[in-house]
């Protein structure tokens, strides 16, 4: 082979592998950021951790389906430690009530991505058999919670007891929905707040020996919510997954195990920017700060 066409040669070689090497620069381009990441997905413990991890871990593994990357479930052990880590910004998605959407956006940029359609009703259960028959006859009585914080179940209830009927009270804190609504059952407490739906996943045993005595108004109910640090494309996967999984035949069953039955897209400003004047500061107690 002569000079000539040995160098021709070398300068295709040299051609091919230019090509070659800018097609995989394009690919990698293409791919999108977080295809090789994992992110984490954080539950408020509401129920407790064996149901939640029932409920959740589906929509943890559909989720990791439809959007290839690894979704890892999260249930700290209970509620304040839930909203530690949330306004610490370690979840990268997260489950939660709608006043931690609010503290979480105005601490760590936390934005809702879907939540269901139908409003947060709190509720004031007592015994079946109970005397107490009005809210006036809550005064001086013990009435448990979940947690301080827990929005439906105790916040909110318990601004709306000091604001409109200003009914003294003893509050105690049972750590889970599921734990006040026994602690009622066995008399331990004379009421307990929670949620509406979270008494409907219950037993049936035990929700037969309580009454709800008082529903609060309804409000936008728990968002999933994003942190601003994953990307944009997978903030849209993550929504678009979750409002097609309602269409799908796993679809039922997995949402109603979340207390999302019916999922839509959630907008801070227009679902949960009203709660930021309603006062709520002055009834956070422990557990955020």
């Amino acid at each position: 082979m002569n000079t000539s066409v040995r160098s021709q040669l070398a300068r295709f070689t040299a051609l091919i592998t230019s090509a070659v090497l800018a097609l995989c620069a394009v690919s990698a381009a293409a791919e999108p950021a977080y295809a090789k990441r994992s992110y984490t997905l954080y539950v408020v413990p509401q129920l407790p951790s064996q149901t939640l991890q029932a409920n959740w871990q589906p929509l943890a593994d559909y989720l990791s389906r439809e959007t290839d990357v690894k979704i890892e479930l999260r249930i700290p052990e209970n509620i304040p430690a839930f909203e530690n880590i949330l306004l610490e910004g370690i979840p990268d998605i997260a489950y939660m009530n709608p006043y931690h959407a609010v503290l979480a956006r105005r601490k760590q940029g936390y934005q809702p991505l879907v939540r269901d359609s139908d409003g947060l009703v709190g509720i004031l259960v007592v015994r079946k058999d109970s005397a107490i028959r009005s809210l006036r006859d809550l005064e001086d009585k013990t009435i448990a919670f979940p947690a301080p914080n827990a929005f439906g179940a105790s916040l909110y209830i318990r601004a709306l007891l000091a604001h409109s009927d200003n009914i003294p009270f003893h509050s105690t804190y049972a750590a889970t929905h599921t734990n006040v609504y026994r602690q009622v059952a066995l008399g331990f407490a004379d009421a307990g707040g929670g949620v509406q739906r979270t008494l409907d996943q219950d037993h049936a045993e035990l929700r037969a020996r309580l009454r709800v005595l008082y529903r609060t108004p309804g409000i936008p109910s728990h968002p999933i919510g994003i942190n601003p640090r994953v990307p944009e494309h997978l903030q849209q996967a993550i929504r678009a997954a979750m409002l097609r999984l309602s269409r799908l035949p796993i679809g039922t069953k997995l949402l109603k195990g979340i207390q999302m039955p019916t999922p839509t897209a959630a907008d801070y400003t227009h679902d949960y920017q009203s709660l930021e004047d309603m006062g709520l500061e002055a009834f956070v107690l422990v557990g955020i700060d």
